[in-house]
């Protein structure tokens, strides 16, 4: 396939065009500017790093989480060696099943992520997570990755629990801060990947259930006619019929769900060396794109741009420079629906422009009466004393904005965990990136960057932290960062 793309016509005529413009003068001012922005910000962001990692790792809390988390270890470490001197471990070990059991099981994870319901898919995912621990111990691999992400991930999680405890609808609290906790889990991927290559495979599945998916939106963009279901204001958008959502309920958590995947597979692409992997993955992004278009979630437009502008930052800073004077053109292949689509971002007559302004109004209201204390953790919270706060909009489950609805549901010090957390995450990537000894590691972290910078973004418009499918993969994909974080440190 990449032998056909790159003797056609078109390939050969873009790589000409882009060696002209790479021999001239301006793309050479282009990239002296860029460098210096580049250098002077690393210089800036390395002295940070440094000052604020003593001042974490000195603390009584980090410590404190740290030997939790190593005590864990040690209690799976010992689980572990049970099973390496069991009759079962000594009868398979060498086999295939024992050497791939781990990798399949967690391919058949992310592959049911998109297609299972919640319970089946919770159900494999706990058994896939359970022998992949057992089996890391017994090999001796399981080991603590040394990253203030877990400090981070920690304080959130027990904020989690203290505001449950504290809600006005406690009950459904503590059930919604169980299942935040399970979602929080899937950061356990950065254990159960233990190189590249189960990196690619696992990551290769995820782009067959990525095309599944694209194939299905074309079906119901084709067949399906979603106007009647209130999601696009046909006064504006008259030419919109159909908003597809594939196995996600509704258009805005597909566009989510997309804007989390793509950019991992981008760098996958960019970064695997096996044609094959490349091949699929190529196919996956192209699936992904075409899905994006037809979800016509403006939100979703702009993450993935905001995306690919970070993912482009980290690895070419020249390219950026050099994409905001082909920009103009770009706008001009664009489909009319989704130009115009685009068009009414902001547009006060959007009744779900309208909608979301009066909900974020009554959010803010409710803040001001629940500064400190937070009304507790849960969105059914929100739904239950959202009615004597609001202006017309009838119902709303949550805030349609996670850092509105975290300060709604866990006041001024959750939020600003809740910030710490997302803050903190950002950071060890661009650190990460910075320090990469392999080109590997820093087109794979620019991926798990951009898919996370992209998701924050959406987050201003939506609670991208609500729906289980995009609550998981948003925690993937900071396993998935600090997987490739740990490959790194394992390179000579």
């Amino acid at each position: 396939m990449m032998n056909i793309i790159k003797n056609s016509l078109i390939y050969r005529f873009i790589i000409s065009i882009f060696n002209i413009y790479k021999n001239s003068f301006i793309f050479t001012i282009i990239s002296k500017f860029s460098n210096f922005l580049r250098n002077s910000f690393e210089k800036s962001f390395l002295c940070k790093q440094i000052t604020d990692e003593k001042r974490y790792q000195n603390s009584f809390v980090y410590k404190t989480i740290k030997a939790g988390v190593e005590l864990k270890l040690k209690i799976f470490n010992k689980i572990g060696y049970v099973y390496s001197e069991s009759v079962l471990y000594k009868v398979l070990k060498g086999s295939f099943i024992l050497k791939n059991a781990r990798v399949l099981g967690t391919l058949l994870v992310l592959f049911a992520l998109g297609i299972f319901e919640f319970l089946p898919f919770a159900i494999i995912y706990v058994l896939v997570l359970l022998y992949s621990l057992f089996e890391l111990s017994a090999e001796g691999k399981l080991k603590y990755i040394s990253t203030n992400i877990y400090f981070a991930f920690m304080l959130y999680a027990i904020a989690t629990i203290v505001f449950s405890l504290s809600s006005y609808d406690m009950k459904n609290s503590i059930v919604y801060a169980a299942f935040n906790l399970f979602t929080m889990s899937f950061i356990l991927i950065g254990y159960m990947i233990n190189n590249k290559k189960e990196l690619e495979k696992v990551l290769t599945g995820f782009s067959i259930s990525i095309i599944g998916l694209g194939i299905y939106s074309v079906y119901q963009f084709l067949f399906v006619d979603t106007s009647k279901l209130g999601w696009v204001d046909d006064k504006l958008n008259p030419e919109i019929s159909t908003r597809v959502f594939a196995t996600m309920g509704n258009p805005n958590q597909f566009a989510e769900y997309l804007v989390l995947a793509l950019p991992i597979l981008i760098a996958l692409f960019f970064a695997a060396k096996k044609m094959s992997t490349k091949a699929i993955t190529f196919v996956a992004v192209g699936a992904g794109l075409v899905s994006l278009v037809l979800t016509y979630s403006r939100a979703g437009y702009l993450a993935f741009f905001v995306g690919a502008l970070v993912f482009v930052l980290c690895l070419k800073m020249e390219v950026l420079f050099s994409g905001v004077l082909v920009l103009p053109l770009a706008l001009m292949v664009l489909p009319k629906s989704m130009l115009s689509r685009i068009a009414t971002i902001g547009n006060m007559k959007d009744t779900s422009v309208t909608y979301r302004v009066d909900i974020w109004e009554a959010a803010t209201r409710m803040i001001n009466e629940h500064f400190y204390t937070g009304i507790g953790y849960s969105a059914k919270t929100f739904e239950l004393l959202y009615p004597y706060y609001r202006g017309w909009a009838p119902v709303a489950s949550h805030a349609h904005n996670s850092f509105l609805e975290t300060f709604v549901e866990m006041g001024v010090i959750g939020f600003i965990i809740f910030l710490f957390l997302n803050y903190t995450i950002v950071k060890e990537f661009i650190s990460g990136i910075i320090n990469a000894k392999t080109e590997y590691t820093k087109i794979m972290l620019a991926g798990c960057l951009a898919s996370f910078t992209g998701i924050l973004c959406h987050s201003m418009f939506e609670h991208t932290w609500f729906y289980w499918r995009n609550l998981v993969l948003i925690w993937v994909v900071v396993g998935i960062g600090l997987a490739v974080i740990k490959f790194d440190r394992e390179t000579n």
